[in-house]
């Protein structure tokens, strides 16, 4: 399922394709995703201006001249792929592209087209006045780059929390946009355990977390901006080449000189992928409030 970096790698591309581009000739090829397409799908976009292209949480958000919004989510498969019209290749539509419009920039001719193998992922079109009074808007929790992610708001979201630290950092309304893979690269940047209970989590422990998330996030982006320029915004699935120190190296050496071997578990938040070795305790105390 594309995370946080591939939605945001995703976003880049349509960003610097589509802002200023008018939006026409909507076809869908079929009448729902998870989800139905909004009600006037078609009409609604037909002549509409792109102003911005956004993302919060794996929520991809097109801002429109009608004042509007665009909101995409991919689910597990599902992609955007933006191609000059004339480069279409001739044949048979590929079987898993559900959503085409036209997009004209100046003298750009564009197709905007969506694709989703699986279907899970699914669009909303509604005021962009009303997007942040969305329930599910409302539940989403802190942006993992933001300013607001820092030690002291990572130690009030797992204190009195026994759950993994794994299934802290997935849960969507704590911190928004991390899923199995680059919670697993987190915890490994901060040598702690995916399955330590959260409440256990030391100040100095949360510093180190807070960095190894904004790090692995960061990395991942760049790594995804620069796939643009060779791969486009499709790679695999969807994810680009990302070079993974603990997810899906189960029986690969650890990266670092005193690590160990990476192994695999399950619990609550899915797979795990850690080094045996790396903290499983703090000390056996909960979180307490250290603030002055």
């Amino acid at each position: 399922m594309p995370e946080l970096p591939e939605v945001e790698t995703m976003r880049t591309d349509l960003a610097s394709k589509l802002v200023g581009a008018k939006l026409s000739e909507v076809q869908l090829h079929r009448a729902d995703l998870r989800r139905p397409f909004p009600k006037d799908f078609g009409e609604r976009l037909d002549g509409a201006v792109v102003r911005d292209v956004g993302r919060r949480a794996k929520y991809l958000l097109i801002y429109l001249d009608s004042g509007e919004v665009w909101v995409t989510h991919l689910g597990m498969t599902g992609l955007f792929a933006v191609h000059r019209r004339e480069d279409r290749p001739p044949g048979k539509r590929p079987k898993h592209l559900h959503f085409q419009c036209r997009a004209r920039r100046g003298s750009v001719d564009m197709s905007l087209d969506f694709h989703d193998k699986r279907r899970f992922g699914y669009m909303l079109l509604l005021p962009d006045v009303e997007l942040e009074v969305q329930a599910w808007y409302k539940e989403l929790g802190v942006e993992p780059l933001s300013q607001a992610f820092d030690t002291e708001c990572l130690l009030d979201l797992a204190r009195d929390r026994k759950v993994p630290l794994k299934a802290l950092l997935m849960d969507q309304a704590a911190v928004a946009g991390l899923g199995n893979i680059y919670s697993c690269e987190a915890l490994w940047a901060a040598r702690l355990r995916p399955d330590r209970p959260a409440n256990t989590l030391s100040r100095h422990e949360a510093v180190s977390l807070v960095a190894g998330v904004k790090a692995v996030i960061h990395d991942a982006v760049r790594a995804g901006v620069a796939s643009l320029e060779t791969d486009g915004p499709r790679g695999r699935d969807g994810y680009f080449e990302y070079h993974y120190s603990a997810y899906n190296r189960a029986g690969s050496s650890c990266r670092r000189d005193d690590g160990g071997i990476i192994v695999k578990a399950s619990e609550r938040a899915g797979r795990v992928f850690t080094v045996p070795s790396v903290r499983s305790e703090a000390s056996s105390r909960p979180v307490t409030d250290t603030r002055t």
